[in-house]
């Protein structure tokens, strides 16, 4: 029993320096190896979309943050938001007053219901 543990740590190093060789080769694997320079050239952006803007950077290359912004699109002028709120609120208003309109009995809502009901039974079933 006592010469089964000196064979089984030569075993397990055996096994170790084997996994270990293989690995020790990956190590020397460089950048081009994995991406070859034709496949660099083809990452180009596509066509039509323009690089990065470099008008706003200082001559470092990092972004001047003291050139005024400018708006992406034209702001609304106080006219505009007026006429457009007016109008939102009069539709608004206007469907308000039509959903709550003349009230139904609970009566009439009952009667709706069980029709309704027979009528989705009936299309369930294909008649």
């Amino acid at each position: 029993m006592a010469r089964l543990r000196p064979l089984a740590f030569s075993a397990l190093c055996g096994v170790v320096v084997a996994f270990a060789l293989p690995l020790a080769a990956c190590t020397t694997a460089s950048l081009q190896d994995a991406m070859p320079a034709t496949a660099e050239a083809r990452s180009s952006p596509a066509e039509g979309v323009a690089p990065p803007s470099s008008a706003y950077t200082g001559p470092d290359g990092y972004p001047d943050l003291n050139v005024p912004m400018q708006a992406a699109a034209p702001q609304i002028t106080d006219e505009d938001f007026a006429a457009t709120s007016a109008a939102l609120r009069a539709r608004r208003d206007g469907l308000a007053a039509r959903a709550s309109g003349p009230g139904m009995s609970a009566a009439d809502l009952r009667r709706i219901a069980g029709s309704h009901g027979e009528r989705t039974l009936d299309a369930i079933e294909g008649q």
